[in-house]
């Protein structure tokens, strides 16, 4: 069992917690090859001051009147965190959260989304090719183990991988996001497995409703990149069209990378909704390179050593559909991504080696609002299927290969309440269920497992707003982690 505790205080709304601490007792419970689930327990507690002028001169939210004339308490009204709760509707929040916006991210003089994410205060990034592509994300100082403890989400779809490898933001070009929201806190209960830390949640634009625009830079080591968006509305259909391509040489010789990223989206707003069919592909080529001795830094840091090529696809296609109705708002999600990768290597010490990851992951996701004035019913379900094949074949160490199936479903709900103009609770609670079966070998050896999961993570918090100026908050959370395939 681990708990984690955080109190926070912060001077401008949204502000992160100040301070983390991670304490572990007893083991956790044995499972089949001493697998076993993580639970967590947090616990929030924040104060948001702001002092600005402007804000002084602004009185508390008034109430408002529903069509039916229903008065409707103000807070349930404010436009808070959106993609948090993955709707496409505002509802308030209680997690410490960052936001930026599109005008912010269009004045971001950087060239991708790393490097955004770099600038924020309480996101820690290490990247392991200082190119996105293996970065880890850590919030709540989760450090080494933050790939499997924080999630990046992109229009609601986690996009964190079976293995304990990192997510690829090369995979997001910057210009094609609209909203990013760090999320800070146990978010399990909406998202599920890996949210322990906090949530990087990314909106991107939708098609017809952006400019078209052409981009070209050029970085040290002979980087450059070029790219074009296309975005139009046809016959009522939103179209987007985007293409990148980055190159460059490194700062070590024969430590090329070369990324290539298509998109197609097309969005159909009708009178009560939207659907929405989006198709992309990225293509890397990267050389990196081995770690050198004293005497060769001292010789060349520059110089190459051992080498590994990685050569990788990932396919993503992605429907969803919205639709409001009387007293309630349904979206559907279906997402699909695709990835392989091929790496040979050659080392003075270890020989060669070849290695294979194939990986594909597909999502179906349900999602019902219902507005009842002063209360409010969010209702989902995570259905979740995924295949896994590692293989390596090395001169030295001989063969080895891993096969998993991993399938999973979930339901969650929430419920948010307006007690009083001022007051806010929020309860929630989600039940998800876990199948890995999994095969693999090592030279003459071979293991079969089969791993089940059953994890309950619920939520409760509460708000109050004082004045039009300071909101005094509390928050109580658990979460779980469902053990990596590599783990």
């Amino acid at each position: 069992m681990v708990v984690h505790g955080s109190v926070g205080a912060g001077k401008l709304p949204g502000a992160l917690p100040a301070a983390s601490t991670v304490l572990r007792h007893k083991r956790p419970r044995a499972l089949i090859i001493n697998r076993a689930s993580v639970a967590l327990l947090a616990i929030q507690v924040g104060i948001s001051l702001s002092v600005t002028a402007a804000d002084a001169a602004v009185d508390a939210p008034a109430a408002a009147t529903t069509a039916a004339g229903t008065v409707l308490p103000a807070p349930l009204l404010e436009t808070m965190v959106v993609s948090a709760h993955r709707l496409h509707v505002p509802l308030p929040t209680m997690l410490a959260s960052a936001v930026l916006t599109a005008p912010d991210l269009d004045r971001a003089i950087v060239p991708s989304l790393a490097a955004v994410l770099r600038q924020q205060a309480g996101l820690d990034l290490t990247d392991a090719f200082a190119d996105g592509a293996q970065t880890t994300l850590s919030l709540r100082g989760f450090g080494g183990d933050a790939s499997a403890n924080t999630l990046l989400v992109v229009d609601g779809q986690a996009l964190n991988a079976a293995d304990l490898s990192s997510p690829d933001l090369n995979a997001i070009a910057l210009s094609d996001v609209e909203r990013i929201e760090v999320l800070a806190g146990s978010s399990a209960v909406r998202y599920g497995d890996q949210a322990t830390g906090g949530v990087i949640a990314l909106a991107t634009r939708p098609a017809g409703n952006g400019p078209s625009s052409i981009e070209f830079g050029a970085d040290s080591y002979d980087g450059r990149r070029y790219g074009a968006v296309l975005d139009a509305k046809f016959a009522g259909i939103g179209a987007r069209l985007s293409g990148k391509r980055t190159r460059s040489d490194g700062y070590r010789r024969r430590a090329d990378f070369g990324k290539d990223d298509g998109l197609l989206r097309l969005s159909y707003p009708y009178a009560a909704g939207r659907i929405d069919l989006q198709l992309q592909r990225v293509d890397q080529d990267r050389l990196a390179l081995g770690a050198l001795s004293r005497a060769q830094l001292h010789d060349n840091p520059q110089q190459s050593g051992s080498t590994l090529d990685i050569h990788s696809r990932t396919d993503n296609a992605r429907f969803g559909w919205q639709q409001d109705f009387g007293g309630g708002h349904a979206e559907v999600d279906v997402y699909h991504t695709d990835f392989k990768s091929k790496a040979p290597s050659d080392s003075p010490t270890f020989g060669h080696a070849l290695t294979l990851i194939d990986r594909q992951q597909t999502v179906f996701s349900p999602r019902l609002l219902l507005d009842l004035d002063t209360t409010r019913l969010l209702f989902g379900v995570d259905a979740n299927r995924e295949r896994f094949r590692f293989s390596n074949a090395s001169s030295t160490f001989g063969d080895s290969a891993n096969k998993q199936e991993l399938n999973g479903a979930a339901a969650y709900a929430v419920l948010y309440q307006a007690l009083t103009s001022t007051v806010d609770i929020e309860l929630g609670l989600r039940r998800a269920y876990g199948d890995n079966d999994a095969t693999g070998s090592a030279g003459s050896d071979a293991i079969a497992y089969q791993f089940k999961e059953h994890n309950t993570a619920w939520e409760t918090g509460a708000q109050w707003r004082a004045t039009s100026t300071l909101t005094v908050a509390a928050r109580l959370a658990t979460s779980f982690r469902i053990p990596k395939v590599d783990e």
